[in-house]
Parts: C-alpha cells; structure tokens; sequence
C-alpha cells in the first residue's frame, strides 16, 4: 500500500509536471493517464477511505487559495460570488435531482439531489488555469477564485443534508436552512479565530521555519473543529485563509517570501494526487455496475453533464441583466433624491435645505461611482 501511494504521487506529479511545460490544463491530464493507466493488469488497486482524503487533502488546498485572492477584490465581487457560489449551486442541485430522478427513479428524489450538489461546483483548479491561459481580466479571475472557495462549502453543506435524508433522519426545508446557516455562521468564526491567532503568532514570532510549519499545521485544525462543531470546515479554512492573507504585508518579508513556494509545491503534489486517485477509480466503478443498468446510467451520465453544463449560461445571463437593472433602479432612486433636494433649495434656500441637497448629490455620485465600478460577472 505505501508502495504503491508513492508511485502513485510521484507518477501523477510527473505528468503534471510535462503538462505545466506544455501549458496544459494539468488536471485534466492528470486524470486522463490516470484513467487509462487503470486499465493496465499491473497497476494494483488504490482504496482510501473518502472523509480521510478529503479532511487530508481538502484544507490545505483552501487556505493555499484563500491566501491568493485579494479581499478587496473579494469583497468588491461579493454579489457576483454569491450569486455564482451560492444560488448556482443550489439552481444545478434542484435541476441536476430532477433529471436525474425523472430518468431513474429508483434513485429516489433525495439520493438524486445528492448527485445534484455533488456535480454542482465547477472544478476551481481547472478554470483557473484555463483563466490564465487566456489571460482573462484580473476581476473575472477574482469572481472564478472565490466562486471556487464559497460553492464548495454550499455543495458540502447540501451534500450533508441530502445524506441525513437518505440515512433516514426526518428533516423540512427550515431545518436544511438552519443547517446551512449554522454552517456559515460557526464556519467564519472558527476560522477568524484561527486567523487572528495565527497571523499574532506570525507578527511576534521571527523565525520563519517555525511560522511556515504552524502555517502548515493549522488549516487542518480549523478544518476539524469547525466540522466538529457542526460548521463547514470550508468556510473556516476560507475565512482564515481570506483573514491571514489580508493581513500578510504587516508580517515578516522574509517569512512570506519562504512561504510562497511552499505552498506552490503543497498544491501541485495534492492536486496531482486528487486527480490521479479519481482516475484510477474508473475500475472499480466498472465492476460495480450490474450489466442491465449500464445503458441507463451512461445516458444518466450524458444527460447530467449537458444539464450542469447549460443551466451555468442559462443562469449567469439573466442573472447579470436582472442585477444591471437593479442598479439602474437604485441609481434613478438617487437621482430623484438630488433631484428634490436641489428643488427644496430653489424653494428655501435656507442652510438646512442647501446642506440636504449637497450631501444627497454627494451620495448620489459616490453610489454612481461604485455600481459602475463594480465588475461583471
């Protein structure tokens, strides 16, 4: 078993390795020779247990992302995030489960919104990197990059309700509610917590082998105990990640200058493993299919990838317009404000009224200045 994890990693780090010298999308690769080197009679079976992999491989990887977006861009792209990571997510959820219970029934309405949120949030590593290759705009990048850190903890959080459903537990739609906002809220105070510590630790401590390891160490703990508190350990990682990396140029130089690379090598050794280990997977999913259900679950499988990959367009553009047009409303509801105040002038040009007028067409042109700054999704 450690045998064959090792060549497993050092396999998967290879090929992605020649296809970040090519300008590959590496993920991809990484999968695709995995998934054909499956089939090869030597390559033995490679089985871990899912919640292990993923509370190993999951943290890191979150905070090494949070650290690279900018909170003020974060926060600028805010709606654009939340409509992308949070109600796309739960949009290609219901559509995903409905098509995929009306196909196959026998997966009950639950079990088929479980698939639902399971398929939801796009692959961040993937768009990412096809997002530099094309050299897409440095706002579009930040809407991508924080979409990826907001829809998984949306899609866990479904994932765990729909999971409890089918275990048997007796749950309404107020309770999946509470659920999921007990999850954001316990979720971003561990995570600030662990923040706020860590970044101390990173003000007052100088040595920077000892900040990187306790650096290495701690999203695995914000991780653990936000789930353990009943949070999303996503939105803690995040939260932390968001908080430590808003805070990084107060810090040592010398210490964020060893932590770069660091975290580089961390990413590209568990992304490349994550890929591999799901490509190696194709097998064993083979043989547990009985020969009568293959038929339906291939056209289950083509109809759940062309459902995810319309209901994205079919969102994002509506969703765009209905924003534009709500701030054209609110921008006509300032202009109507400056537009009575400077009437209340020419009528009382008291100091009260010219001091209403003034402030209400300051207002108006400062809200005109960020609705028209804000980027588009």
């Amino acid at each position: 078993m450690d045998a064959t994890l090792f060549y497993v990693v050092v396999g998967a780090v290879v090929v992605a390795a020649i296809a970040r010298w090519r300008g590959w999308p590496a993920p991809l690769l990484v999968t695709v020779v995995a998934l054909a080197a499956s089939f090869v009679p030597f390559i033995p079976d490679l089985e871990i247990d899912g919640h292990l992999l993923l509370s190993i491989v999951l943290p890191p990887l979150l905070y090494s992302a949070a650290l690279d977006v900018s909170f003020v861009g974060f926060k600028r792209s805010l709606p654009q995030i939340r409509r992308l990571g949070i109600w796309l997510v739960l949009l290609t959820t219901a559509v995903v489960g409905v098509v995929a219970w009306l196909i196959m029934p026998s997966l009950t309405l639950p079990g088929a919104l479980l698939l639902g949120a399971i398929v939801a949030p796009p692959d961040a590593v993937s768009a990412a990197a096809i997002g530099r290759k094309l050299g897409l705009p440095r706002r579009i990048m930040t809407v991508l990059s924080g979409e990826s850190l907001i829809n998984d903890a949306t899609s866990l959080t479904l994932y765990r309700v729909f999971a409890a459903i089918i275990a048997g537990a007796a749950l309404t739609v107020w309770d999946g509610i509470w659920q999921f906002v007990v999850a954001v809220v316990v979720g971003v105070f561990v995570g600030l917590v662990f923040g706020v510590v860590l970044h101390q630790l990173r003000m007052r401590v100088a040595d920077p082998v000892v900040i990187g390891t306790f650096g290495l160490l701690v999203p695995f703990g914000a991780y653990a105990i936000a789930e353990h508190l009943g949070g999303s350990g996503v939105l803690a990682v995040v939260a932390m990640g968001l908080y430590v990396g808003f805070n990084a140029p107060r810090t040592d130089y010398t210490t964020r200058q060893q932590e770069a690379p660091l975290w580089l090598s961390a990413d590209l050794l568990l992304e490349s493993f994550v890929f591999a280990y799901i490509g190696l997977q194709f097998p064993r999913v083979l043989r547990d299919l009985s020969s009568e259900s293959v038929g339906q679950l291939l056209l289950l499988s083509g109809v759940v990838l062309l459902a995810v990959l319309l209901v994205r367009p079919l969102y994002i553009y509506p969703a765009h317009a209905w924003a534009r047009w709500g701030e054209r409303k609110r921008l006509a509801r300032w202009e109507r404000m400056v537009a009575s105040g400077r009437t209340q002038v020419r009528q009382r040009p008291g100091r009260p009224a010219l001091m209403t007028a003034i402030d209400a067409e300051e207002l108006a042109l400062d809200t005109r200045g960020a609705i028209w700054s804000q980027p588009r999704a």
